[in-house]
């Protein structure tokens, strides 16, 4: 049996906590490093601070909103309640279109990582396998799905530890120089895309209908998990690039696992691999988990098809969009230009994040917050200016889109009752 919305809370902030982290460290750190130190060498480190740094800005207005806006939906709830609907609606549309490919691209690293430990098969295979995998553990419940996150983020942290104890005794200081050698265009590029990794703390506000006093638990989550990733990312950057140096991390599919190989420990190189797929595929999980929630709060909105906010009555989880969410994702695995996807990816999230942003600056709180609000709408904006010209195009289209569909469905109604806490 099945009812229009009647999701259980049953997270904690632990679960909260492990979302997030499960979010922002996984193909960030195993595979788009790469990708970033190609663009700012050495200088990746500083790439990473400035990601982490924008990211927070982001994140602070994320925790302004959630203490007002406890609905399920994140982002897309935030621009909904406070901007004009067809806006609310393109950010909506814009995460499901980001998140979506995001999943997409932590299944083509997860793939990466699996065919250099088992090259018998296609990576493309192993990336729509995984796909569906984790789709159905979505299904099953959240409640399943938050204990294998949690147990996932342990052991990828263990993992993650073992790095830099190793690899700090082969760090080799002349592969820190030059330290920028593209500028400080190449440092903010690589920022722009070490972004792609910090924007999984939003993951958090959209379940906050699934988390135990979220107008709480979603702000301390948001921190902590925010933290604890930004200490690591620096930490991991800082001894991959005195591994190898910035150019090798570029070149390669499995960029940690490469690096690690320079220490010499045989088994270095393996571990790092199981890390590598266990720390992607806890992205993975909260992809699905994150991508289908905020389509089953554009269903109760009325702005995507209804039976996608249907709930299980016995797992009291949105199965539809579940399937529907996993199902995209699995389509888009299909493809292996892991930069391309990246990038459009990127893209869509600077926007809805910028309008995030200027959600919390209309919702008020005093001039500081609303200096990190418009801080946060700035730096999101200034990132988009590096990024490829062919993925702001392509992100325009599929906005193009989505827009056209808002028209043809007539959805310039009135707006529904709003959601907002009630002062205190």
């Amino acid at each position: 049996m099945t009812s229009p919305s009647q999701l259980r809370r049953s997270l904690g902030l632990f679960d909260a906590f492990s979302i997030g982290v499960n979010a922002i460290i996984g193909a960030g750190i195993f595979v788009v490093i790469g990708l970033a130190a190609g663009a700012a060498g050495p200088a990746l480190i500083a790439s990473v601070l400035i990601g982490s740094l924008i990211s927070t800005l982001t994140a602070f207005s994320f925790i302004h909103l959630s203490r007002k806006i406890t609905r399920e939906g994140g982002a897309y709830e935030f621009v909904h309640e406070l901007m004009p609907r067809p806006i609310g609606f393109i950010s909506g549309w814009l995460w499901v279109f980001s998140n979506t490919i995001a999943g997409a691209a932590v299944a083509i690293g997860f793939a990466h990582y699996l065919a250099f430990l088992v090259p018998a098969a296609d990576p493309r295979y192993y990336a729509i396998a995984v796909s569906l995998a984790f789709t159905f553990i979505n299904y099953y419940s959240v409640k399943a799905s938050a204990v294998l996150g949690n147990a996932i983020n342990v052991v990828k942290l263990i993992i993650l530890l073992f790095f830099i104890a190793l690899g700090t005794f082969s760090v080799r200081v002349e592969n820190f120089t030059p330290f920028a050698p593209n500028g400080i265009g190449g440092v903010i590029g690589g920022a722009s895309l070490i972004f792609f990794a910090f924007t999984g703390f939003a993951r958090i506000t959209t379940v906050s209908e699934e988390i135990v006093s979220p107008e709480k638990t979603v702000p301390q989550a948001t921190i902590l998990s925010l933290v604890v990733s930004a200490i690591v990312y620096v930490f991991v950057a800082v001894v991959a690039i005195g591994l190898v140096g910035g150019p090798a991390l570029a070149g390669s599919g499995s960029p940690l696992a490469d690096a690690i190989a320079v220490a010499g420990v045989p088994t270095a190189t393996l571990i790092i691999t199981i890390g590598a797929l266990v720390a992607t595929s806890g992205v993975l999980l909260t992809s699905v988990l994150g991508v289908s929630r905020v389509m089953y709060a554009m269903a109760k909105n009325g702005d995507m098809p209804s039976f996608l906010g249907r709930v299980d009555l016995k797992s009291g989880i949105p199965f539809y969009a579940i399937l529907f969410s996993g199902g995209l994702m699995t389509l888009l695995a299909a493809s292996n230009d892991l930069a391309v996807v990246v990038s459009v990816s990127n893209v869509s999230a600077l926007l809805y994040y910028a309008l995030s942003n200027a959600s919390a600056l209309k919702l008020g709180g005093g001039r500081k917050m609303a200096c990190v609000s418009i801080a946060g709408v700035i730096s999101c904006l200034t990132l988009l200016l590096f990024l490829s010209p062919e993925s702001l195009v392509l992100t325009m289209i599929i906005a193009g889109f989505g827009f056209g569909y808002y028209v043809l469905k007539g959805r310039f109604g009135k707006r529904p009752v709003g959601h907002m806490m009630p002062p205190k």
